[in-house]
């Protein structure tokens, strides 16, 4: 129960504005940023090697980013948590350091059946492709098959529509508008919400 603990106390303590792309970060990623065919993609949970990685999309993609800790919690606790921290690997014939080769992670913890994203990160390299989509919809899967949730829940900032638009196509639904809910800047935030039942009842009728 401590290690619950341990996770969730930091989730509201948390910036969750993406920081904003440059025109030259984008220029030099042109190359890379082609066709997600291309790649090998491996989805693993999070290792000790893979903490530096994690940590650093982590500081690339938030103001205010979670500490180390964070992520050195999952990789030594994280048997011991009714969750995931989950990671993509990109694999490109021309980029061989798995380093690198980290496009994003995607962190969920089970409570009471009920899922909840505390985290999700997409390095920049790598948007455009897909990724989050697809490391996403595993997350998902994972919480639904492997740990029988009924329902996905997540906070998204009222300001981040690129997350929104890509929540809402993965089946999720704005449930509730929480004025101030990021302590940090008073930022407000909306809960979506997915349901398994209701998934299963639309792919039904459809």
């Amino acid at each position: 129960k401590k290690y619950n603990n341990l996770i969730l106390n930091e989730i509201k303590s948390r910036r969750v504005n993406l920081q904003p792309f440059s025109d030259n970060n984008n220029n030099n990623n042109n190359k890379r940023k082609k066709d997600i065919s291309q790649y090998n993609i491996t989805i693993k949970s999070m290792e000790q090697d893979d903490i530096s990685a994690c940590y650093d999309i982590e500081c690339e993609c938030f103001c205010q980013p979670y500490g180390i800790d964070f992520f050195k919690t999952w990789a030594t606790y994280g048997h011991k948590i009714r969750g995931e921290l989950l990671l993509i690997e990109l694999n490109h014939k021309s980029y061989d350091n798995s380093y690198d080769n980290i496009g994003g992670y995607v962190c969920f913890q089970i409570k009471k059946n009920r899922g909840e994203v505390i985290s999700m990160a997409i390095k920049q390299s790598f948007r455009g492709l897909g990724v989050g989509s697809i490391l996403l919809k595993y997350a998902m899967d994972c919480a639904y098959d492997t740990y029988n949730a009924d329902c996905i829940r997540l906070h998204c900032s009222s300001l981040n529509i690129p997350g929104q638009k890509l929540y809402t196509k993965l089946g999720f639904v704005a449930q509730e508008y929480l004025e101030n809910y990021y302590s940090t800047n008073d930022e407000d935030a909306l809960l979506m919400v997915h349901s398994k039942y209701l998934q299963q009842n639309k792919n039904n009728n459809n």
